[in-house]
């Protein structure tokens, strides 16, 4: 990491990063999800507006907080080249 950022963790856009990540995770994921509804293998009519909320606090604090702080990590105890 060290050798292809030498600047460290100040030339590296976490965000855009992440961003990548889950606009590609869209893109391969949301056709499955749509074949899913179409075939009537998931019924989101079952969820109610709690459990939405639940799911999406779920995702924020769960899988963005702490990939987020993977990530720093890694960038800031990389060994330097």
């Amino acid at each position: 990491v060290r050798y292809a950022f030498p600047d460290g963790d100040k030339s590296v856009r976490m965000e855009i990063l992440f961003g990548y990540v889950g606009f590609f995770s869209i893109l391969f994921l949301g056709p499955v999800f749509v074949l899913l509804l179409l075939t009537k293998l998931e019924d989101p009519s079952s969820l109610t507006p709690q459990i939405i909320l639940f799911i999406i606090g779920n995702g924020l604090v769960n899988n963005v907080l702490s990939d987020y702080l993977w990530g720093r990590a890694v960038l800031l105890t990389s060994p330097t080249i």
